[in-house]
C-alpha cells in the first residue's frame, strides 16, 4: 500500500494544532465534570438511604407514641367546606380574565 502525504502550511499546521489542543483541555475539563457527577452522586445515595433510615425510625417512634398516649372518646368535628373562598377565587379569575381583555383592548387601539 502507497502512503500519500500532503504539504501543510506553517499557519494550518498551528491552527490544526491548536485545535488538537483544544479538544484535548475539553475532553480533560469532561472527564473532571463526570468524576465529580459520580462523587456527588454516590454522595446522594448515602444521604438517601440515611434519610429512609432515619424516616423508619420516626416512623417506628410515632407508632410507639401512639401506643402509649390515652385514646380520646369524643368524635372529631367535620366542617363543611368554605363556599366563601371558592366565590372569591372566582371573582379573581373574572378580574384577571377582564384584566386581560382590557390589555387586548389597550394593544388593539395601538395597532390602529
Amino acid at each position: 500500500m502507497a502512503y500519500e502525504y500532503v504539504r501543510l502550511s506553517t499557519t494550518e499546521k498551528v491552527y490544526s494544532e491548536k485545535n488538537l489542543l483544544q479538544a484535548q483541555l475539553d475532553l480533560i475539563s469532561l472527564i473532571k465534570r463526570l468524576e465529580n457527577y459520580k462523587s456527588i452522586r454516590s454522595e446522594e445515595l448515602l444521604l438517601k438511604i440515611s434519610l429512609k433510615n432515619k424516616i423508619e425510625e420516626l416512623k417506628n417512634l410515632m407508632a410507639l407514641l401512639e401506643k402509649l398516649l390515652p385514646k380520646t372518646s369524643f368524635a372529631e368535628e367535620k366542617y363543611p367546606p368554605k363556599t366563601k373562598e371558592n366565590k372569591k377565587e372566582r371573582k379573581k379569575k373574572l378580574s384577571l380574565e377582564e384584566e386581560v381583555e382590557e390589555i387586548r383592548r389597550k394593544i388593539a387601539m395601538l395597532n390602529q
